[in-house]
């Protein structure tokens, strides 16, 4: 039913905790894709040691971005077999009990049943992204928006292929999937703009002609459903994301 990639890269513990959350928590078919951006902490021995024969390992030859990354998960993840969805999270993800089933089972519901159109779905909910309005389906609250972050993002592949590769670069020419450098207070920008990409999400919550795809999801006039309380995520900073871990300052 699902195929779901998560991208990595020196974060060994956030994702076994990741792995065992998903396998103990999702009760639909689903296939499991592991993009390992070139880690040195052991994680290519953890996943051996404790995930063997749990899913299909794909490794960066070179550091790449999360970027490279998601591209070639739902790439390969496609062509790899049927499946109608593509999942993906980041590593530090946790997933709730029923997780994609709910989300899965609301979205096919609304589907065929609606007034509106939904490309991307979600249980992480980003409360600085607006919400448009809520709905009720099947008896769970569900939230419309027109962005949502890169972290957990679901859409069949027919979505996906609409929106198509994510660009290596940013539209100022800055490559995605790695940090800029640091402001005077220390923190970072928004890692790899990924969700500028697909959702046409701007930072003041102007959407910009030509500053995101023109196919983003804004574009193709779709929503995103979020179902909340589904998907959480334990790294708080751009220090522990994915693609901060390059420039972490080495003492």
């Amino acid at each position: 039913m699902i195929n779901i990639g998560i991208t990595t890269y020196n974060r060994k513990d956030f994702l076994e905790r990741c792995l065992e959350s998903i396998i103990q928590g999702t009760n639909v078919p689903y296939k499991l894709f592991i993009y390992d951006d070139c880690s040195t902490d052991g994680t290519v021995d953890m996943l051996r040691e404790k995930f063997k024969g749990k899913g299909v390992l794909l490794r960066a030859s070179e550091r790449s971005g999360i970027t490279t990354g998601f591209n070639t998960l739902w790439k390969v993840s496609e062509n790899y077999n049927d499946y109608r969805y593509f999942c993906y999270l980041q590593d530090d993800t946790i997933v709730a009990p029923g997780w994609l089933k709910t989300l899965v089972g609301v979205y096919e519901t609304q589907e065929f049943a609606s007034d509106y159109i939904v490309g991307l779905f979600s249980g992480h909910h980003a409360p600085e992204h607006p919400t448009e309005f809520e709905r009720e389906i099947t008896g769970v609250k569900v939230l419309l928006k027109r962005s949502m972050r890169a972290t957990n993002m679901i859409a069949p592949y027919t979505f996906w292929h609409k929106i198509g590769y994510i660009p290596p670069n940013n539209p100022d020419g800055s490559p995605r999937g790695f940090p800029g450098p640091r402001k005077p207070d220390g923190s970072r920008g928004r890692g790899s703009n990924m969700d500028v990409y697909i959702t046409g999400y701007q930072s003041k919550g102007v959407f910009v002609p030509g500053a995101a795809a023109p196919t983003c999801s804004w574009k193709l006039g779709t929503y995103c459903m979020v179902i909340p309380g589904l998907v959480t995520h334990k790294a708080l900073s751009a220090d522990e994301s994915t693609w901060g871990n390059p420039n972490i300052e080495k003492v």
